[in-house]
């Protein structure tokens, strides 16, 4: 349990997540994206986020639900949405992020290197990330190593299972976590079915009013409508796509 935090006179309990269905950029593009601002972080040595954002593209939200994605696309980014970011991740007071090239960023969390190290048998520093380029590490699983993984960059059908390692990096983070509620998970056999979309890695928004997305208080959640939760450009993003 997070302490309640009164924000804007309301208060809110751990988290509050607001959730909208909204115009992106069209079918097949942007299917989703979600984030949030410094500005709505608490101000104790966890740093956890007490507002977050995540948008769905409406005109992607029938093709996830026929394709069966829906729900993992929802987990994947709340998963971005409660801190899962790369510059949330390696942010100067509490850097998890460390580069053992200038292309091979590992995340350095004691929880969920321990958890990778025991899932593959290996004695590494840390758990594979994807990069992004030129030390830029991106806020998702190596594909090449975790696969179906829900924190993978893509998925290319079901099922994708939360592992122990994901919620390892979480209890890193600063939240109280049960790995043992994780679903079976084992990477060397995890099948990738039909053709993959992408996960893009964006930016967490830092900048107050910069086109921010308006939340659609008709929309069927729960929703807090504020200016400074995340914006098209700064989010984190899932892109429909074909990999090479």
């Amino acid at each position: 349990d997070l302490p309640d935090v009164v924000f804007n006179g309301n208060t809110i309990d751990d988290i509050q997540i607001a959730m909208d269905v909204g115009a992106i950029d069209g079918s097949s593009n942007v299917l989703a994206l979600g984030g949030f601002s410094f500005a709505n972080i608490r101000n104790d040595a966890t740093e956890l986020p007490f507002l977050s954002g995540v948008t769905y593209d409406v005109a992607d939200l029938n093709n996830m639900e026929t394709n069966g994605i829906l729900f993992d696309v929802a987990l994947h980014e709340m998963g971005h949405a409660l801190g899962f970011l790369s510059q949330f991740m390696q942010r100067p007071s509490q850097d998890h992020i460390a580069f053992q090239s200038a292309t091979d960023p590992i995340f350095t969390g004691t929880g969920a290197t321990a958890e990778h190290n025991n899932l593959f048998g290996v004695t590494e520093a840390g758990v594979p990330m994807q990069s992004n380029g030129n030390n830029v590490a991106g806020g998702h699983w190596r594909e090449g190593v975790y696969l179906n993984e829900i924190m993978t960059p893509s998925i290319g059908g079901s099922p994708n299972p939360l592992s122990r390692v994901t919620i390892a990096a979480m209890g890193d983070l600063g939240y109280t976590v049960n790995t043992d509620a994780a679903d079976a998970f084992a990477p060397s056999t995890a099948p990738v079915n039909g053709a993959p979309i992408t996960f893009s890695e964006g930016v967490v928004h830092n900048t107050p009013g910069v086109g921010p997305i308006t939340l659609d208080t008709e929309v069927d959640a729960i929703v807090i409508v504020e200016p400074d939760v995340f914006d098209i450009a700064s989010g984190e993003s899932v892109r429909k796509g074909f990999e090479d």
